[in-house]
């Protein structure tokens, strides 16, 4: 994600990271949490059931559990470079979303949302899915279904029961449907990696990973690859598997959870794990439950809508909490971030995080989450709902289908889905300077102004975001800049260091530097050959010696360095003499890594779990002080850049090369294939500059434009197909 160059190199633009002053004061002495949030990137998406909803619908019925967790990207042709703001006046155009299509062609009886997927049962019974960067598509086609549930990544995470009452599972990227058991059924459930069922005979039947947590309720830990019973019961009604807990209601109204606890999503009042179903809530009796990684969501038979665990309601609770005093309430979805809720005369309801549109709210200042239930707009005829991360769909009575929020893998149904292949943002050689951050993306352009689009990360007021280029302040002087986790630092022309939090505005540091990085919590600079370090101490990766954080730039020792990466917990730097060097966690002091002297550049890599450098015009890759292990035989690189995952650079002649995770097409070769050698990147012969973000990469060519692609979950793709925050009907 950062890329160091030493002075002669050929470029010496791009970089990101993450670490700022603001944020180091707050950790400092107490670890990187306190920074932001660090909650696990599970998967809790969900899907929607057509029984039970505000408005009865004839025609086959969908009520199978999802889980989502994490984000994806696409791109469309629609407005790659309208509202690009030129010059220090731009605008925001990031605010303003272009018409979605006027036109609908889909007519659904129910549907099902997950990570990044949606399917909807047609009025005719076909099933059709998009999104997890394919077009809409027909599963199993000349085959009728009565209930689909869709999941997350995992191979068979999506499954359906057909008119048949037959059960069938296949793949998100392979719709080849397959029987995991032959027996009747008539409700299935799924998260990403575990799925659960009700035979027709009423009995539970749950199988998949399991993990640690026991989310299968065999009441031990153990995978089951093959559909086990659960208990004795059969009365069983809904299921819904979430990431590490399921809940599930039987035909009584009974509810009962299991699973992982940790943040008291079973809602027993209690912490503790739970491998076997336990009741929660005995009194009562519900109409409808849903799941997500840390909460579980319901409503109760008298209408009353309720959450527990944390998320979702204002305070973490352990036992099922009132989220709103109505009692007109017929059903509940949950994803990873926000949740909605139908009410029994067809409104409908959002609220949880809104950073990409999916409360049908513009993503902007002051809109960026509500701890309270929102009305989607004005209408009372809607009859189903479908949350996955990030978006929502929604089935009207008329059987028209829905969909805001992002559109990262096409989730909308709008435009190509994948930003597989570089796309130019803004104008014919505008640019200067890239950076790649984990949700967003920054760059100088040549008349000297800062721009940034995405969401957070350089952002200069906390709440904006933006689709295109945002002039970053009024300044003409900028020279480069990189980013990082929460803020950013750049140059000026003559080469002073300012530095930012995310909703703050530049602000100097006192350094006039050569080389300069990022890390998620601090910053180290090179300026007149020494190194500086501040920012968030812990690990001792600020080279004092101390976890003490620091709130200004401080000297490290009194060596003369050259280049300078930062990561999550650790720096490594190469001093004048060619030598490399790293310091932070699990080293001991500075230690020298390896015995090389001829290192030119050192890079990190996006989520901090190594480093890239370069020996001469060699790649090498190496974690903390472990020796340095060459990445490939090519020896004609000038240039790298690192994401979570993935690695490009630029190598002599001008061409790029990617290689590594594809998943979001960061590789740019038009595919969703890892390569574990490089690939290059089209056939041009002119790229100057490179910069990977977490899923995403940047590059600059010699005429200065801008290229982009891979994800677009947040608007990285600086086009206007990262999400759309107003309802538009799928095609």
């Amino acid at each position: 994600m950062r890329r160091v160059t030493v002075a002669g190199a050929r470029s010496r633009w791009s970089a990101s990271g993450a670490a700022f002053v603001a944020c180091a004061v707050a950790v400092t002495g107490a670890g990187t949490g306190a920074c932001g949030s660090d909650a696990s990137p599970g998967e809790s998406g969900t899907d929607v059931s057509g029984d039970g909803g505000a408005t009865s619908n004839a025609g086959p019925v969908l009520d199978g559990g999802g889980s989502g967790d994490g984000g994806g990207s696409s791109d469309g042709g629609t407005g790659s470079d309208a509202g690009s703001d030129a010059g220090p006046d731009g605008g925001d155009g990031g605010l303003v979303e272009p018409p979605g299509p006027t036109t609908t062609t889909t007519f659904a009886s129910s549907l099902a949302a997950g990570r990044n997927q949606v399917c909807v049962i047609t009025t005719t019974g076909a099933l059709k899915c998009w999104g997890a960067f394919q077009a809409p598509q027909a599963v199993a086609g000349g085959t009728t279904w009565k209930q689909v549930a869709v999941g997350g990544y995992d191979a068979f995470s999506q499954c359906g029961i057909r008119s048949d009452d037959t059960l069938w599972c296949w793949s998100t990227t392979s719709p080849s449907p397959a029987q995991p058991d032959t027996s009747s059924f008539k409700y299935v459930g799924v998260s990403a990696s575990n799925r659960c069922a009700i035979a027709s005979t009423g009995a539970l039947y749950c199988w998949g990973n399991n993990n640690v947590f026991g989310p299968l309720g065999t009441g031990d830990t153990s995978p089951r690859p093959s559909p086990t019973q659960i208990g004795s019961d059969v009365d069983w009604k809904i299921v819904r598997p979430g990431k590490d807990h399921t809940c599930a209601l039987k035909t009584s109204g009974a509810l009962y959870c299991w699973g992982w606890n940790a943040f008291g999503q079973i809602g027993d009042d209690t912490i503790d794990q739970r491998n076997a179903p336990v009741p929660v809530d005995a009194a009562s009796t519900y109409l409808d439950v849903d799941t997500k990684n840390v909460a579980t969501c319901a409503v109760r038979s008298d209408g009353a809508l309720l959450c527990w665990g944390t998320g979702l309601t204002t305070v973490p609770a352990k036992t099922p909490t009132t989220v709103d005093l109505a009692k007109d309430w017929a059903k509940v979805r949950i994803s990873l971030s926000h949740a909605c809720a139908l009410k029994t005369d067809g409104s409908l309801y959002c609220w949880g995080s809104n950073d990409r549109g999916q409360l049908a709210l513009p993503v902007a200042a002051g809109n960026l989450s509500r701890t309270s239930p929102q009305r989607v707009g004005t209408d009372v005829d809607w009859a189903d709902m479908a949350v996955g991360d990030g978006f929502t769909c929604a089935r009207k009575t008329n059987g028209h289908v829905r969909c805001w929020g992002t559109n990262g893998a096409g989730q909308l149904a709008q435009d190509p889905p994948g930003h597989l292949l570089p796309k130019r943002v803004g104008a014919a050689g505008e640019f200067a300077a890239v950076t790649s951050g984990p949700n967003n993306v920054c760059a100088v352009r040549k008349n000297g102004t800062l721009a940034c689009w995405g969401v957070a990360g350089a952002m200069p007021t906390v709440g904006v975001a933006s689709q295109v280029p945002l002039t970053i302040g009024a300044a003409t002087d900028w020279k480069t800049v990189k980013q990082g986790y929460m803020g950013a630092c750049a140059t000026k022309t003559n080469d002073a260091l300012h530095c930012w939090a995310t909703g703050a505005a530049p602000a100097a540091t006192g350094l006039t530097v050569s080389a300069y990085d990022v890390g998620y919590w601090h910053q180290c600079a090179i300026a007149s050959g020494s190194l500086y370090c501040w920012g968030d101490g812990i690990f001792g990766k600020l080279g004092n010696g101390s976890n003490a954080g620091l709130t200004a730039p401080t000297k490290v020792g009194t060596d003369t360095w050259s280049a300078v990466a930062t990561s999550f917990d650790t720096t490594c730097g190469i001093k004048a003499d060619g030598t490399l060097w790293c310091f932070g966690f699990g080293i001991s002091g500075i230690a020298k890594v390896g015995t090389a002297t001829t290192w030119t550049a050192v890079e990190q890599t996006a989520q901090g779990q190594g480093f890239y450098g370069l020996q001469g015009s060699s790649l090498w890759h190496w974690t903390g002080a472990t020796t340095p292990v060459a990445s490939g035989s090519e020896n004609d690189w000038i240039q790298v850049a690192s994401g979570a995952a993935h690695v490009c650079g630029i190598r002599t002649g001008g061409t790029l090369w990617c290689s590594g995770d594809n998943s979001y097409g960061q590789l740019g070769d038009g595919t969703l294939e890892t390569r574990t050698s490089p690939v290059q990147v089209g056939t041009a012969s002119d790229w100057v500059s490179v910069s990977a973000g977490t899923f995403q990469t940047c590059g600059i060519r010699g005429s200065g434009d801008l290229y982009c692609w891979g994800s677009n979950e947040y608007g990285e793709a600086g086009d206007f197909t990262g999400w759309r925050s107003t309802p538009n009907l799928v095609p």
